[in-house]
Order: C-alpha cells, then sequence, then structure tokens
C-alpha cells in the first residue's frame, strides 16, 4: 500500500504565509484534497500554523492512520525543516515515530519539491494530457522558490524546464499592485470584475508600459516602488483575521497609483488587465512557435483570473489549454502528493476520478447518514425530513418559485469554485436572482458576476466548445440564445463563467439540471458558491445548516434531507432588477468614495 500526504505550506514554517493552507492524500487508487479555511470556517486566519482540520478530515474519508503513511511531502527543503516543530508534530501529536527516531524518519519518510514544480505537478496530473507545454506564474513561489514563472513541456510524462525568471516580480505581480491601486487590497478577483465596466486608455496602457523591462526569452519583469503602508485597526475582525490588511493601507502609496489617480477607476482596471494579456501573449508566442500541434497547461495564481484564460484561448493556436480546479497556492497539496506518488507508481489508475475534461472536483469530505441525522435531531429550531429520489424534483419546484436553495451532498470541491455539491443555487433566468443572492448571503460588489452551470451536451448550443471548463475556469462570450434564456448568468461584456457540467464526474448535479431544463427548456441553473460573505465556503453540514438558522437561505438540502425553519418569516421582502442607468449611478458612488479615500490619505 502507497499512501501519501501533500502539505501547503510547510508545518511552522519560519517563511510564513496566510493563506490557501491546505492537505491532499493519495492512498492506492483514491484522492482526497481539501483546503482548511473551508473546515475553519472563515477566509482568513493568519495565526494559522498547519491545516490540522483538512488532514484530520483526509484521514477520516480514506481510512487512514498517520503510522500507516510512507511519504510526506513539502516545499521547504529538507535542511530547512524546523527540527523542533517536527518533533512536535511527528512524535508528540501524530505519535508516528519515537524521539530517537525523528532523524531517520525526516531523512526517509519526508521528501521536498520546489513550489513551482508542485503547481506544474497539480496541474499536468490533473489533466488528460501526455505530452504539453506546461507555464506557472504567481506571484513569486515562497521562501524557498523565488522563480514568478517557470515554461516547461511534457513528453511521454517526462518533464523539462525551458525557461524560468529568477526575479519574483512579474505579471502576477503587476496585477497585484493593480488591485491594491483600485483599493481592493488582495482581492484580485475584484479587478477583473470591474474592468468589464471600462475602456481601454491608449494613454494609460503607455504609462503602464512603463513599468516593465523585457528580459531574456521576451519575460516581462516588473517594477514598482512602494512606502511602507501604516497599521490600520479600524476595522479588525479577529474571527475573520487578515493580518495583511490591518498592517496595511490599500491603496498603499505607490508609483502604479501616482499615474492612475487621474483616470477613471474601471478604466484603470481595463487597461491594466490589457496590458497584462497582452504581454503574456507575447512571452507565449515568443517561446512556443509550434502552436497548432500542442497542447498548453497553464498554472499559478494568475490563472485564477477566468479572463485572462479565455484572452488565451481566443487568441492562440494550441489544440487545447487546460485550467486546474485549483491555480493558486490552494493546490499545492495534491501537486506534492502527485508528485511523490508517481515515483512509486507509474500512473494513477482509477478511471472513477477523471473524465474527457480532466480530474473530478470532488475531492474533500464527505459526511455519514448517522452524522448528519444526529446534528439535524439536535436542533430545536428546525424541521427536517427524507426525500429520498424526489430530492431533486423537490428543488426544481423550490427554484421555479424563485426561492434560493443550499445544496450540501456528496463529497466537497477542491478549488475556489463551488461546482454542485456545495452550492447555492436559484434561477438564472430571471435577474432578481442575483439581487437576492446578493440581499440574503453573499453581499459582494455589486459588479460581480454570477456562473451559471449547464449540461455539457447543451454547451456547444450557446458557446464556443474549445472554451469548456468543468471548474468555471474560463469566460466564453454568451450567444444571444443564452443571454435571452439566462440572464442572471451573463456579465456586462457579455460573458458567461459557465461551468461544464458532466454525467460521469457529478450524476446528482447532472440530473438536477436536466430536471429543470424538462420544466423550463433552460438546462443550466445559476451556482454560486455556499457562503456569506466574509467566510469560507462551507465545509461540513454544521456551517449548512447556520446559513439557514441565519436567514441566508430559504431552503436547505442536505444530501437528501429537506431542512427547514420551525417558525419561519412569511413577510417576504420585494426585489427589483437594476434600472439601465442604476450601475451607472453605482460606479459614480464608487468614484466618489474611491477620491474621497485617496484625499483622506493624502498620498
Amino acid at each position: 500500500m502507497t499512501i501519501v500526504v501533500g502539505i501547503y505550506p510547510t508545518p511552522y514554517d519560519h517563511h510564513p504565509h496566510s493563506h490557501d493552507f491546505n492537505c491532499a492524500i493519495i492512498k492506492d487508487t483514491e484522492i482526497f484534497a481539501y483546503e482548511e479555511k473551508k473546515l475553519f470556517g472563515y477566509k482568513f486566519d493568519d495565526g494559522t500554523a498547519f491545516p490540522y482540520r483538512s488532514l484530520i478530515a483526509g484521514l477520516k474519508e480514506l481510512k487512514i492512520k498517520p503510522k500507516n503513511v510512507n511519504k510526506w511531502v513539502f516545499t521547504c527543503p529538507k535542511e530547512f525543516l524546523p527540527k523542533i516543530m517536527m518533533k512536535q508534530l511527528f512524535c508528540d501529536k501524530l505519535k508516528v515515530c519515537k524521539h530517537s527516531q525523528l532523524n531517520s524518519f525526516i531523512k526517509n519518510n519526508i521528501s521536498s519539491l520546489p513550489h513551482h514544480e508542485a503547481h506544474i505537478s497539480m496541474a499536468k496530473n490533473s489533466s488528460n494530457f501526455k505530452n504539453s507545454y506546461v507555464l506557472s506564474i504567481d506571484g513569486g513561489g515562497d521562501g524557498y522558490d523565488k522563480r514568478n514563472l517557470v515554461l516547461g513541456k511534457y513528453i511521454k510524462n517526462k518533464f523539462e524546464i525551458l525557461f524560468s525568471s529568477k526575479k519574483n516580480t512579474g505579471l502576477a505581480g503587476f496585477h497585484a499592485v493593480l488591485t491594491d491601486t483600485l483599493g481592493f487590497g488582495v482581492d484580485n478577483g475584484k479587478t477583473s470584475g470591474f474592468a468589464s465596466y471600462g475602456c481601454l486608455n491608449n494613454e494609460l496602457y503607455k504609462k503602464f508600459e512603463k513599468f516593465f523591462k523585457i528580459g531574456k526569452n521576451k519575460n516581462p519583469i516588473f517594477f514598482c516602488s512602494r512606502k511602507k503602508s501604516e497599521p490600520n485597526f479600524e476595522n479588525v475582525k479577529f474571527e475573520n483575521f487578515s493580518l495583511h490588511k490591518y498592517l496595511n493601507t490599500s491603496p498603499s502609496n505607490n508609483e502604479m497609483l501616482k499615474i492612475t489617480k487621474k483616470y477613471p477607476s474601471t478604466d484603470v482596471a481595463q487597461t491594466g488587465e490589457q496590458i497584462v494579456k497582452d504581454k503574456l501573449i507575447k512571452f507565449i508566442n515568443f517561446n512556443l512557435k509550434n502552436q497548432e500541434n500542442s497542447n498548453l497547461i497553464c498554472v499559478g495564481g494568475l490563472f485564477h483570473n477566468v479572463a485572462i484564460n479565455q484572452f488565451l484561448i481566443d487568441n492562440t493556436k494550441f489544440k487545447k489549454i487546460f485550467f486546474s480546479m485549483s491555480a493558486g497556492d490552494g493546490g499545492l497539496g495534491l501537486g506534492l502528493a502527485f508528485n511523490q506518488y508517481l515515483k512509486h507508481k507509474k500512473n494513477f489508475k482509477n478511471t472513477k476520478y477523471f473524465s474527457t475534461l480532466g480530474l473530478t472536483p470532488f475531492l474533500g469530505p464527505s459526511f455519514k447518514k448517522r452524522e448528519i441525522q444526529k446534528l439535524l435531531s439536535s436542533n430545536n429550531n428546525i424541521i427536517f425530513k427524507k426525500l429520498g429520489n424526489k430530492t431533486n424534483s423537490y428543488i426544481v419546484s423550490k427554484i421555479i418559485k424563485g426561492e434560493i436553495v443550499g445544496v450540501f451532498r456528496g463529497r466537497g470541491e477542491y478549488g475556489p469554485r463551488s461546482l454542485g455539491n456545495r452550492s447555492i443555487l436559484a434561477d438564472p433566468r430571471n435577474l432578481i436572482s442575483k439581487i437576492k443572492i446578493n440581499n440574503l448571503i453573499k453581499r459582494r460588489d455589486w459588479f460581480m458576476p454570477f456562473a451559471p452551470a449547464i449540461l455539457k451536451e447543451k454547451y456547444s448550443k450557446y458557446f464556443d466548445e474549445k472554451s469548456q471548463s468543468p471548474y468555471m475556469q474560463t469566460s466564453p462570450k454568451s450567444n444571444k440564445l443564452f443571454i435571452k434564456i439566462a440572464s442572471a448568468g451573463v456579465h456586462v461584456d457579455g460573458t458567461s463563467r459557465a461551468q461544464v457540467v458532466e454525467k460521469e464526474t457529478n450524476r446528482s448535479f447532472w440530473e438536477l439540471i436536466n430536471s429543470f431544463g424538462k420544466k423550463t427548456d433552460t438546462y443550466c441553473l445559476l451556482n454560486t458558491s455556499f457562503n456569506r460573505h466574509g467566510i469560507s465556503t462551507v465545509g461540513h453540514p454544521h456551517q449548512a445548516l447556520e446559513h439557514l438558522l441565519n436567514g441566508s437561505i430559504d431552503t436547505l438540502i442536505i444530501e437528501d434531507y429537506l431542512v427547514k425553519m420551525k417558525y419561519m418569516n412569511k413577510k417576504k421582502s420585494k426585489y427589483r432588477p437594476f434600472k439601465k442607468n442604476s450601475e451607472r449611478k453605482l460606479l459614480k458612488v464608487h468614484e466618489v468614495k474611491y477620491h474621497k479615500k485617496l484625499k483622506f490619505l493624502n498620498y
């Protein structure tokens, strides 16, 4: 039996990280992979030192004891492992070896893999490609791997690096400073959503160009000076603790802000996004000539940006481009585990985990019937009943009536997207669905889009087939028919971050959408992550139940149980769709607030 555990970041690392703690386990032909924050319940916890919850959840899911694990894999090289902490973890807590055996244990049972190689391992082994180019780009690796870009190729599953950037400032670094300059802190996704409301400004584009030097192989190197920020303790949330947010002010006092503050912030976002796309394409086209006969795999934090991903699909000539389910550091645990596992086995042979589009994202924890019954029976404020094979038809009937339904069933999704098992679902035909979800639960910025989940068999009816992604990692243009039938799932620029739903990887979600389609002739649903504003996607049933109890959803389904409040508030809120000029007014309000903040900061 071969059991490998990959953990990121390295336990008690002296290069501390405050995001994306995750753990992955491969046991012979079974996989578990999950993020710590989903089980912890909040998006941030800068006091975390080790992903104990996700490790224990994985050991429970695959029925493993720590002493049975053959290899533990980290990104930290062995020589930098803190011995005292390793002793505490492996000897005192997990009890996998005695104190006297620690040196031998570290030598024989612990391995390491550099940050970018772990990204690449995760993405390559999640795809179905044997031969492919691979491009990994992020904000600069970690304390042991300071590269921001690695380009390589796989030929018959053997990997070769073609080029890597030794600098840790590149395209992802530019995008991070752009996001900060716009006042969005470290939330790069907001920049992308906001950009759709702006226009390309050629004058600003030329000014952005001056922040780059073009290095070897057309590699864009980004330079921008920033003054140190003052701490900001005005809105500290100890339950959702973001140290970066409290020790830094956004926007920070940086060179980019000096040139952008005279332009509309939407145009700054749009122009900044465009320069990233253009420089990325130039780098790829210079280094990869034979595109028509090749595949490309893209991974690293930059490729969480679906607009950039779609731009690559539309403006290159590769046979196929693959974007993994967890492109950022949250996917490193699985990359570490895959790399070590494949040193012992030639390949991963369990086909139930793969479809024609890649590895299933449903790799997280599941919960037994008795665990769910015990939870539901212990709460006096709810009523529940078993729906059995009528579950999907009940969900469809509620969605058609305009209700917001929370669904928690099967194994949790690995990666930042909810893909049907930890989802909030609504009717995509009505724009009010978006407004209702935002008012009830999400409370996110009005300019952020919501995504549709659509049957694979119907996808080509509305979108170009080459943009298919089961992970919501692309944003193709919607045709007129889709805009007509699923307006709530279309962004202001006419794109949709559509999820392809395959019967072989998630039968229950496929059947649910199919049932909705038979009733409405719309074979898709509006699908967003099951979480309130400020917390992570729900990871266990108790969190899902809390959302019902605080009024965030109308109906809750846990496996095949219907869960309702015992005492319902019968007064219903009225929701009105945006008028034509509403978004224009909201943009003006945003701009006024942004410039008031700049004036207050006095940069």
